[in-house]
């Protein structure tokens, strides 16, 4: 079943995935990429793939940031496609906590 996406002002979420427009590139170069894995499915098997004609990821900061490099989307079996304009964007995996830590959230 496909859901809606929630935007607000350069936020989207899609599922599990939080992706946020952010002001600040990383410095370091990465090999481009025309699919980027975001996240996978550990319970489903699917995936949050970022598509477009370019873009990188990496960590930077303690944080994953994709910058992309022409108009893009983030698809899923599951979820409605988020539309993404060039710049950097940062992901970030939902977490709950635990009684042994945070942990990802199962998708």
């Amino acid at each position: 079943m496909k859901t809606e996406n929630q935007k607000i002002a350069g936020q989207y979420r899609q599922g599990d995935v939080l992706i946020e427009r952010v002001d600040v590139a990383p410095n370091g170069e990465s090999e481009p990429k025309t699919k980027i894995t975001l996240a996978e499915g550990e319970v489903t098997g699917h995936s949050h793939v970022l598509e477009c004609g370019s873009a990188t990821a990496d960590w930077w900061k303690e944080e994953r940031v994709a910058v992309v490099k022409a108009p893009a989307r983030v698809t899923h079996q599951e979820h409605a496609t988020v539309s993404l304009m060039p710049g950097p964007h940062r992901i970030t995996r939902q977490r709950e906590y635990t009684p042994e830590g945070l942990i990802n959230v199962a998708d």
